[in-house]
């Protein structure tokens, strides 16, 4: 007796070997999942930093000075009211005298300034007018994913807020990388069922 296999596995390797090579980078599979793993940390770093203001390490970012100071208001992105000094709308005393004042003076600092506006003040977020934020979106480089700013500025007030608070913000916690590996995981379960 002869039993006779009709396999179709030369076809079916041949399926296998062709997603596998866009699964290289620079494959449009490869892209779908970076994309798409890109996105969702994105979201996740965004919350902990701006929502949550929390740095790499898990710790708040900082807490907003409390040392009186003058803001003005051309760097607001809301109206916190006509500049006003220590004693008044106008100059006292010396060259400025009966001038009026350009700056306000908010006796309780930078996070006076930020609560007369409507922004959170419980902690530091990195939050004031949102365009940094925005502006933090995935870049792509070739085949290469990453987070960051198209506008080299944001990117180095990043580099300063991380030096102004000791600590790192930016970088990915361990939980983020997890997530990540989890993520990619999902993406290429997914893409491979296709």
């Amino acid at each position: 007796m002869i039993v006779r296999i009709n396999s179709n596995l030369a076809k079916s390797a041949d399926s296998l070997a062709a997603k596998l090579k866009l699964l290289e980078p620079g494959g449009a599979i490869y892209d779908n999942i970076m994309r798409a793993v890109s996105l969702t940390m994105l979201s996740a770093v965004k919350r902990r930093i701006y929502l949550e203001g929390r740095a790499a390490d898990g710790s708040d970012i900082g807490q907003y000075s409390t040392r009186p100071i003058y803001i003005n208001p051309k760097n607001s992105p809301k109206d916190f009211g006509r500049p006003i000094g220590k004693t008044g709308s106008k100059f006292k005393t010396g060259e400025k005298k009966g001038q009026d004042h350009k700056t306000r003076y908010f006796p309780d600092g930078y996070k006076g300034f930020r609560n007369s506006i409507g922004r959170p003040v419980n902690k530091v977020n990195l939050s004031l007018s949102g365009q940094m934020n925005a502006q933090f979106v995935v870049l792509v480089d070739g085949s290469r994913y990453f987070l960051g700013w198209p506008n080299g500025l944001y990117g180095d007030i990043a580099e300063g807020q991380e030096g102004h608070w000791r600590k790192k913000i930016f970088k990915l916690t361990d939980a983020e990388l997890a997530l990540f590996g989890l993520e990619f995981e999902k993406q290429l379960i997914l893409a491979l069922q296709q």
